[in-house]
């Protein structure tokens, strides 16, 4: 396996990929919000080894995405349920869920699920970047701007910083 660079301390897309990019984690994830909260459960949805899943689990635990519980009617039981954290990954779902239908969908393939709202059973709209007015945005409109926490040494490495003031 390819040795990892290390990112910046200061990127956090790299920060939450050292979270969440592993392999089988965000399917994790999509079958927890799916309803699954066993093990068992778990390692049937994915077919993933018992103690790459084990891993998985721990690591989503540890980085407070998911709660590790005795089931309540069965003390040899655990149960992993999305904690505030990890309900918070619904639009990462829904938006890696429609880049896939878009993208990776084959000719003719149909869509096996689809979110809809729970009390009218409508669908919902595709995920989409806004500004605080509202108005819908793309990656040609966005801009990199200075941050509060921007450091000479941040600014070196974003070339899109570089001359801000």
């Amino acid at each position: 396996m390819p040795k990892r660079v290390a990112a910046p301390d200061y990127c956090l897309i790299a920060r939450t990929m050292e979270a969440l990019g592993e392999q089988w984690t965000l399917l994790i994830v999509r079958d927890a919000f799916f309803g699954i909260r066993h093990f068992d459960e778990f390692q049937k949805s994915l077919g993933i080894a018992r103690n790459v899943l084990a891993d998985r689990l721990a690591k989503l635990v540890d980085e407070g995405v998911l709660t590790r519980a005795q089931h309540p009617d069965d003390r040899r039981k655990v149960e992993y349920r999305l904690t505030d954290k990890g309900r918070d990954l619904l639009p990462v779902i829904i938006s890696l869920t429609q880049w896939g239908v878009k993208w990776k969908r084959g000719e003719g393939e149909g869509v096996p699920f689809r979110f809809v709202d729970r009390e009218t059973g409508s669908g919902i709209a595709r995920i989409e970047v806004r500004s605080t007015e509202g108005k819908p945005l793309t990656a040609r409109d966005l801009a990199i701007k200075p941050g509060p926490a921007l450091t000479d040494a941040i600014r070196a490495h974003i070339p899109a910083l570089r001359d801000s003031v």
